[in-house]
């Protein structure tokens, strides 16, 4: 989602960025159009992992649930390896 403050800190980080209930995290009040995705989504948890392939940064996953959710370490974990695997696959399309 372009403009999210959460995408944003995702790629200048480099790291995994997540809500677990966005009526509640400062980071995204006062933004009406995240406001409307939130909504239009029904967005309640947010999760955003960059692709990287050696530190170059190719893009993001975006996971969300409807309802708020407290992100677990292993679902962490698997969506982080599926990130991994994505920017694998990015590399070896291009060559």
């Amino acid at each position: 989602m372009q403009g999210s403050p959460l995408l944003t800190e995702a790629l200048q980080q480099l790291e995994t960025v997540y809500v677990e209930d966005t009526s509640t995290d400062p980071r995204l009040a006062n933004n009406k159009q995240i406001a409307s995705a939130i909504a239009k989504w029904k967005i309640r948890s947010w999760l955003f992992i960059p692709v990287l392939y050696k530190d170059q940064q190719l893009g993001t996953i975006e996971l969300h649930h409807q309802n708020s959710h407290s992100w677990e370490k292993d679902e962490l974990e698997l969506a982080a390896a599926i990130a991994t695997q994505v920017g694998v696959a990015l590399m070896q399309a291009e060559a």
